[in-house]
C-alpha cells in the first residue's frame, strides 16, 4: 500500500504531463489468489492509497498516512 500512496503519476522532471493525465487506474494481479475472500485485504488498502493519489493535494498526503493508513488499516491490514 506505501508503494501505491507513495506513487506520483507525473514525473518530477517532466511537470508538463499533469495537463496530459486524465486518470489513474490501478491493477491486482491475480495469478496468486486462490478465493475471492483473499482479494479484500490486497484491494482494499490499494484502492484507498491511488484515491488518495488521483484526488488529494500533494501536501494533504501525510494527514491521510496517520489518520486512515494508521488508524483503521494498521490494525485490520
Amino acid at each position: 500500500m506505501m508503494d501505491a500512496l507513495c506513487w506520483d503519476p507525473v514525473p518530477e522532471d517532466e511537470p508538463e504531463l499533469e495537463l496530459k493525465i486524465i486518470g489513474i487506474q490501478g491493477e491486482l494481479w491475480s495469478e496468486t489468489v486462490m478465493e475471492d475472500k483473499d482479494m479484500e485485504p490486497l484491494l482494499a488498502p490499494r484502492i484507498l492509497a491511488l484515491s488518495e493519489v488521483a484526488w488529494t493535494d500533494k501536501k494533504r498526503k501525510r494527514e491521510f498516512k496517520e489518520l486512515l493508513v494508521g488508524r483503521i488499516f494498521g490494525k485490520k491490514f
